[in-house]
């Protein structure tokens, strides 16, 4: 469980693409499979609370509630990457009592891992309320989702992934339908349309600076078909590929 009380922090993967962010006053859970993670810290004084949950403990908690459902299948299926549910703003009632805990002055780490352990009892049920409730913030959640698709469309527009609708969504954890929605938020257009502007852009942009044939260039940004490549082309452009002006090397 990752806890914002003062700052603003965002979670990238190897690739450096968004995965998650949390803004102060919020809190969220997550699945973090191993591998390489970068967090930034945006500007300003950050309180940031982490709190790695024993899995057992975990699920003995939250066998009664199905919002943690899919959640808990990331964690038994070993599942790559990382996996967040909606964060949910905290309020006085959380935090007077977690601040209580970190003020006491206390050596016995007994006392106070009991103190966090029933904070979190008393905290994850509230937390699957407001999840059933849909009371968390969409639009911010939303937005995360949007830069990590944007990013990794822009990183693979030249491979079949980005054609494959199921793949993708099962990538980013959401629906086909949610993955359409906020491919919208993030090009403004349908993604497909986007995918096919970036591959034109740097079709255009290897015909004009290089002299590679026509055929490679089609297959390396995923047309197998030259003679399709080039009706795309046209059709984009209003020229055939042919009539660009080559560099002579």
């Amino acid at each position: 469980m990752l806890m914002m009380l003062k700052g603003h922090h965002s979670l990238y993967n190897s690739k450096m693409e968004p995965i998650t962010e949390l803004k102060a006053g919020s809190y969220h859970l997550v699945y973090i499979s191993k591998g390489n993670y970068t967090v930034k810290l945006h500007c300003g004084m950050h309180e940031l609370l982490i709190f790695t949950l024993r899995p057992e403990w975990f699920m003995r908690e939250v066998k009664k509630f199905d919002e943690f459902k899919t959640l808990i299948a990331h964690y038994n299926t070993k599942a790559s990457g990382v996996f967040a549910l909606p964060y949910c703003q905290l309020n006085k009632n959380t935090t007077k009592p977690l601040r209580k805990i970190f003020s006491r002055q206390t050596k016995n780490t007994n006392v106070f891992d009991m103190a966090i352990i029933t904070f979190l009892t008393k905290l994850i049920p509230h937390y699957q309320q407001k999840l059933a409730h849909r009371n968390y913030t969409t639009p911010a959640v939303h937005e995360v989702k949007a830069n990590a698709i944007s990013a990794f469309v822009q990183e693979n527009f030249k491979d079949k992934t980005v054609e494959d609708m199921p793949g993708l969504a099962r990538h980013f954890g959401i629906s086909e339908k949610s993955l359409h929605r906020l491919a919208k938020v993030a090009f403004s257009i349908p993604m497909r349309k986007y995918v096919i502007t970036l591959r034109m852009n740097y079709a255009m942009q290897q015909l004009i600076a290089t002299d590679k044939p026509i055929q490679e260039i089609a297959l390396y940004i995923g047309y197998n078909d030259p003679k399709y490549f080039s009706r795309a082309f046209k059709k984009y452009y209003k020229c055939n590929p042919s009539s660009i002006r080559r560099p002579s090397i």
